[in-house]
């Protein structure tokens, strides 16, 4: 019962749909957690709405044909944000299967050409084209890889993952949700 009504406040409330209205991770974020707390009350059709628009409002406005994410960019820590949007995607991509939308491949995979414009900064001595205020860490991108395996099979992202160091791999907790990795 709470959860729904967390739902209902989630989709009415003024403060709630000031963030829903974000245009950068927040926004994202937000839909990533009223899909899943629709999903959770049992509101399908709620869900199914929200995954749609996410289409437009988040993944094709968010994500420019070359895979970057300028509202991402802009901020102080440019990769961390850039994953962290594309982390709450992912989030919104795989709970939108539950619904039958397809996600993952709306606007010519825009989601993997995302995931293709971060990829490169796996290599630390690639140096990142934007300025930021923090180091590089490529473990924050283990989510993300893990969910790109699964989305698109034929891509490299397995082999990707397993250039992480191993003892860092065999202790996420995204292991809890995800085989884990060799």
């Amino acid at each position: 019962v709470w959860v729904g009504e967390y739902v209902q406040w989630l989709t009415t409330n003024e403060m709630a749909l000031d963030e829903a209205a974000s245009k950068n991770n927040h926004g994202s974020f937000y839909d990533a957690q009223a899909m899943y707390f629709a999903l959770y009350a049992g509101k399908k059709e709620v869900a199914a709405k929200i995954a749609k628009q996410a289409v437009e409002k988040r993944i094709l406005s968010q994500i420019k044909t070359d895979g970057s994410m300028p509202e991402e960019l802009a901020r102080t820590r440019p990769l961390f944000y850039s994953n962290y949007n594309l982390h709450a995607m992912f989030v919104i991509a795989s709970l939108a299967k539950q619904v039958d939308v397809d996600v993952w491949n709306a606007g010519e995979s825009r989601l993997r050409v995302g995931m293709d414009f971060l990829v490169p900064y796996l290599d630390t001595n690639k140096p990142f084209p934007y300025p930021s205020i923090d180091q590089r860490d490529p473990m924050k991108m283990f989510p993300i890889l893990l969910m790109a395996d699964q989305a698109y099979p034929d891509g490299n992202y397995l082999q990707l993952l397993e250039t992480l160091p191993l003892e860092q791999r065999k202790i996420r907790r995204e292991n809890l949700a995800f085989p884990l990795m060799r």
